[in-house]
């Protein structure tokens, strides 16, 4: 936790959260349109601009901070947008995903 500059508890409930999503994608589980039903703690640097933890654009978000930790010229969240944009019958509403979500800094890279 210290890595990611997180609170051990912040960080581990993350971690719980992310195992869940990797065991509902090894499971081929769908994902798209469900909450989890395990909620991640939120920083208290972030709960001002982050409400909701059980959707898939939460994970989806968690993940990118994570990453961006590890790999900081990753381009993941870019290549997730241009998908996303790609296909417009998929359902972003479904996902988390509010109306122009990619334009919020939160998911600048």
């Amino acid at each position: 936790s210290r890595h990611f500059n997180l609170p051990s508890e912040v960080f581990g409930s993350w971690m719980h959260s992310l195992t869940t999503l990797r065991n509902g994608c090894a499971h081929h589980t769908s994902l798209w349109n469900r909450n989890s039903p395990f909620t991640s703690a939120i920083p208290n640097s972030l709960i001002e601009i982050w409400g909701n933890t059980d959707k898939l654009s939460d994970h989806i978000w968690i993940l990118n901070e994570l990453l961006t930790v590890i790999h900081q010229d990753s381009k993941w969240i870019n290549n997730l947008k241009y998908l996303l944009h790609e296909d417009e019958q998929i359902s972003k509403l479904n996902m988390g995903f509010e109306a122009n979500w990619d334009l919020d800094p939160i998911w600048d890279d």
